[in-house]
């Protein structure tokens, strides 16, 4: 049985993306507020898990309501386990949409999720966790596997993608857009067949 203390690490990556990521800091260390033009967006897909035929619909709803980034990538792989998606974040600053979307087996015991805005730090690696840097998508990554001695344990696989967030000469513009893809009951190697997976949603 998978320890609570996974679950607790997962909820504090999406509790870091609600609350660190923004369109700002270029340095992606300063957490800058955008004030009242920070606005949540009330996308046509609820709270409620939902099937996998609306995979592609999301993604599409992504792309087209988040005219400043670039690429939007959505999977062409998902492991075949995976039955229900979830939308666990879709925010929107300045233009910038940040997203997390969960899948999930129809039990519940694997879980996938792919995030993308800027998401700053992983959680801690606790004293059995192993972090390594990895080639993902032909540019340097990290891996962040929570407790080595369980390979299909919690995991993280982050990267920034060349593209843009924000608009060149805006003081929050990236030249590259920030994606984190993390998963329990998934191997590293899998968690890189759906990275290197990923392509670019036309917007």
């Amino acid at each position: 049985m998978r320890s609570a203390n996974y679950l607790a690490l997962a909820c504090a990556v999406v509790l870091a993306l609600l609350v660190a990521a923004s369109c700002g800091g270029g340095d992606g260390q300063t957490v800058r507020s955008v004030g009242p033009q920070a606005s949540p967006i009330e996308p046509p897909f609820g709270p409620t898990p939902m099937p996998m035929s609306q995979n592609e619909a999301l993604w599409d709803w992504i792309a087209s309501n988040s005219p400043e980034v670039e690429p939007v990538l959505r999977p062409t792989y998902l492991p075949s386990n995976l039955t229900q998606m979830t939308v666990g974040m879709l925010d929107q600053r300045l233009g910038c949409v940040l997203f997390v979307i969960r899948y999930s087996d129809s039990a519940g015991t694997t879980r996938l999720a792919i995030s993308g805005g800027p998401s700053y730090n992983l959680p801690l690696p606790g004293p059995g966790a192993a972090q390594e840097p990895l080639d993902v998508r032909q540019t340097t990554g990290t891996y962040q596997l929570q407790d080595a001695a369980e390979p299909l344990a919690l995991a993280f696989l982050t990267w920034h993608e060349p593209g843009r967030w924000g608009r060149p000469g805006d003081d929050w513009h990236r030249d590259y857009v920030e994606y984190l893809i993390s998963g329990e009951g998934f191997s590293k190697e899998e968690l890189l067949m759906v990275a290197n997976s990923l392509q670019p949603v036309t917007q």
